[in-house]
This record gives structure tokens, sequence and C-alpha cells, in this order.
């Protein structure tokens, strides 16, 4: 084409320059997508440069924006947990006021416990996670007034809860386990305490595993009320140190679990007759 022709000598040789240095040629119109190879190749440091600060600004975006949307999601979850609990606190709250005393009329804490009680399943409709927090709660403190069989109940429920909502061998089901095999005891029934504690200790390790937390909970726990109870000391020896050295490793010697391991494990070696 006579458009793309070289006028002269010293033309062609000076595109022939600019082919040798990546710059567009002269010969004829080149296209936008020619101009732009040419620029990238006769800058490829620059351009490299450039294009990894871009990646690299898009993964950084990316990695804030996931971050940011986590955090979001923790931040839910923690209010909602605050949100249970102050349902919680409401709850007895309204137990306090329906039970005011009129005249002459003591507000007994049993009753109004047991008032609460009966609003739990109400108060908390919709959300069992609450309602398990709640029960657990106040299954504690029935215990700590020495109201064993309203302790027994409420656990009853905490346990039915979790048993839907949670994995097995949970440590919160652990926990509620331990306390109804202490509510037992607590009762006079040791033999019903140690099946408790026994069908605890297989349930666990074998939902979990031999070296996980709520396996070495549940196995110091049946140490001690085998000390107690049944008086054998040389399973509960082994069964407590076992769990004194799983904890250990788990949350160090100076974990308050690991204390009460310790304690509960002199007293077995001080009736072994040995420290």
């Amino acid at each position: 084409e006579v458009g793309r022709r070289y006028s002269t000598a010293a033309a062609l040789a000076d595109d022939f320059r600019r082919y040798l240095e990546h710059e567009p040629l002269e010969a004829g119109p080149p296209s936008a997508a020619y101009r732009v190879k040419k620029f990238v190749l006769r800058n490829r440091i620059p351009v490299t440069a450039a294009t990894i600060l871009i990646i690299g600004l898009g993964v950084g975006l990316a990695v804030s924006l996931d971050m940011y949307f986590q955090a979001e999601s923790e931040r839910n979850l923690r209010e909602l947990e605050s949100n249970r609990r102050v349902a919680a606190r409401e709850s007895l709250l309204d137990s306090i006021e329906s039970l005011a005393p009129g005249a002459g009329v003591a507000v007994r804490v049993d009753s109004l416990l047991e008032s609460a009680s009966a609003d739990g399943a109400d108060t908390f409709e919709g959300d069992a996670h609450g309602e398990l927090e709640f029960r657990s709660s106040i299954s504690e403190t029935f215990f700590q007034l020495g109201l064993f069989d309203k302790a027994e109940n409420e656990v009853q429920l905490a346990l039915q809860l979790g048993g839907n909502l949670l994995s097995p061998g949970d440590l919160r089901l652990v926990e509620l386990g331990i306390r109804l095999s202490s509510v037992k005891y607590a009762q006079g029934d040791g033999g019903a305490a140690l099946t408790i504690a026994e069908e605890l200790v297989s349930t666990t390790a074998a939902a979990v595993g031999e070296h996980q937390l709520s396996t070495a909970i549940a196995r110091g726990y049946l140490g001690s009320r085998l000390v107690y109870i049944a008086g054998d000391l040389v399973r509960a020896e082994e069964l407590m140190r076992t769990a004194r050295e799983v904890l250990i490793d788990l949350e160090g010697e100076l974990s308050l679990r690991v204390l009460r391991v310790e304690s509960d494990l002199g007293g077995c070696l001080v009736r072994l007759g040995r420290e």
C-alpha cells in the first residue's frame, strides 16, 4: 500500500530502529492495541511493578473485606450472647416483681426461682441456646441452695436442650452430666451418681477421643467419685493421674482444673497411705 511505503532509505532505517526499541512504527497508522503492546515492551519493569502493585492492592482489599465481615459476624454473635444474658436477668426480675410481698407475705428465694423457671420456656421462645444457658445457670443456683430435686429437674431440661443443640462430647454437656451426678450424690443415691459418671467418661471418650479436655474432665470427676462412693482407690488414682497429665498438657500446671484434680488425687493417696 502506498500509505505504508517509505519515501527514503533514512525513513526505513528510522522505522527499523523504532522496531528494535519497541516503539510504534511510522509505516502505517498503528492500532491502539499495537501502541499499548509496544509501550509495555518498552517499559517492562515499570509496567510489571505497577501490575504487581495493583494485584497486591486487590488482594489486600479482598482480605480486608473478609476480615471485616468476619469481625461483624463475631460482633453479632457476642451481641446475641449478651442479649440472652439480659433476657435471663429480665426473666428473673419479672419474677421478683410478680412475687412482690403484700401484707405480711415474705418472698422466698426458691419461689422466686421456681417462677423464673416456669417462665423460662416463654422467655426464650425461639432461642433454644438462650434457654440452655438459663437452665444450666438456674440448676446450679438450686444446687447451691440445697434444693436438689429442683436442681435435678433443671439439669434434665438443660440436658434435653443440649442433646439437640450440641455435639456429643461438648464440654457443656460434660459439665451438665457432672452436675447431674453431683445432684444424685447429694440426694444420697451414690449408685446413680457413679453410673452417670461412668457413662459420661465412656460416651465422651467415644465422641471426641482420649486426649481431649472434655474426656479429661469427665475422667477426673469419675476418679473422685470412685474415692468417695466405691472406695476403689487404685482405679481412682489411675483415672485422676491420666486426667491430670492431659489437663497439664492442654491448660498448664496452674490451671484450676489441674489443681482440682490434684486435690482429689491427694485425698486418694492419703487414703492409700502414701503421698
